[in-house]
């Protein structure tokens, strides 16, 4: 009987052991008191990079954009998300700086032909004859370095920084004349023709009796093929991109000069990046720099297979034909130059140091990758 009592009682203590034990190892509360607060971990912000330009996807510089955006998300392990917007369909193509500026999209691409009046000094390195020939390896290696150095002269630089930040400039494929009336070889032959194009070049048809029409690269296709022009300055890329050969017959491979992406950055967005961050997205860009000269290398070679292929005639100028476009350069191009310069308060000491420092840097250049020609 005493035995069965003292089975009886081990149980129940065992029972009562096991119905505490929970209770004992029941956490102690974050908040117990003021002086033990609570401690959570805040949620990481994810920061969204919008970037705004104006070519297709897939399509000329888009594949460095497109590339870099998953490229930063995956090193910066979700810190940010990147939302690329081709075809100007975040904001129109004439709205880019002020978007920039406002935060509406935190970098914008836009060429200095566009913005003439905001990138006076800028625009002399896109002049015909002032820039770069070709679509190869040195040509990409020498302009980008001559622009980085251009871009550190202190009055250049206060212009590529006006409300926001400058990360550098896509120098793409040099651009030719396409047309699809008749041929043009020397700037006399522009005289009654519409020739879709910007900046000095827009100068250079005007100035010869023709008409310039404000055309996009990406718009050049439907602008031929509608009469709308007769012809425009475009990279030989059209012919992959957009199969401009299909529809054109005159190709004048004079170098009217590099097309351009400056890449702007939102200045507060900027700052608002970590020293860390600010470096892993310079690393990213750079490399993005590398995918797109590697796509425009390639669409270039590929164009030149194709219109050979097609029978198309790539016209070389003449050293008498060059002679006569480099003499328009220097008593048209220039001083209209100067003078559109002048009209925003550029002043002539300033147009002086910029023209020299300009031939100085892209001499520099040719000669140390070897370009073909004379500078």
């Amino acid at each position: 009987m005493k035995k069965r009592f003292w089975m009886i009682a081990v149980l129940a203590l065992v029972l009562t052991a096991a119905l505490l034990l929970p209770a004992c190892a029941k956490t102690t509360p974050t908040t117990t008191s003021a002086s033990t607060p609570a401690t959570t971990t805040a949620p990481v912000e994810v920061k969204t990079i919008k970037i705004s330009y104006s070519c297709p996807k897939g399509k000329g510089y888009s594949s460095g954009e497109e590339w870099f955006g998953p490229e930063f998300e995956k090193r910066t392990n979700g810190r940010y998300k990147v939302e690329v917007y081709g075809m100007s369909t975040l904001v129109p193509i004439d709205a880019v700086l002020d978007s920039v500026r406002s935060g509406v999209c935190q970098i914008g691409l836009t060429s200095t032909a566009q913005f003439a009046k905001d990138f006076p000094l800028s625009q002399l390195t896109i002049t015909p004859t002032l820039g770069w020939p070709g679509a190869d390896e040195a040509m990409y290696q020498a302009s980008n370095e001559a622009w980085q150095e251009f871009s550190q002269i202190p009055e250049v630089a206060a212009e590529l920084n006006n409300g926001f930040t400058f990360l550098t400039n896509d120098i793409l494929n040099a651009s030719n004349l396409v047309m699809t009336s008749k041929a043009v070889h020397t700037p006399a032959d522009f005289k009654g023709t519409k020739i879709g194009a910007v900046g000095a070049i827009a100068d250079l048809v005007t100035a010869n009796g023709g008409a310039a029409v404000a055309v996009i690269g990406p718009d050049n296709y439907e602008a031929l093929d509608k009469g709308v022009i007769d012809g425009g300055v475009m990279s030989m890329t059209m012919a992959t991109d957009w199969k401009v050969h299909t529809i054109a017959d005159y190709f004048y491979m004079f170098d009217f000069g590099c097309s351009n992406m400056l890449v702007l950055m939102n200045t507060d967005f900027w700052n608002s990046m970590s020293p860390e961050d600010q470096k892993i997205f310079n690393d990213v860009r750079q490399e993005a720099f590398r995918v797109l000269i590697d796509f425009e290398m390639n669409s270039y070679k590929e164009a030149i297979d194709i219109m050979n292929a097609a029978g198309k005639t790539m016209t070389q100028p003449t050293a008498a034909e060059m002679t006569a476009w480099k003499k328009t350069v220097n008593e048209i191009l220039i001083p209209k130059w100067r003078a559109d310069a002048k009209s925003v308060g550029v002043s002539d000491a300033t147009l002086d140091k910029v023209y020299n420092e300009w031939i100085r840097i892209r001499a520099k250049y040719w000669e140390k990758y070897n370009l073909p020609g004379e500078p």
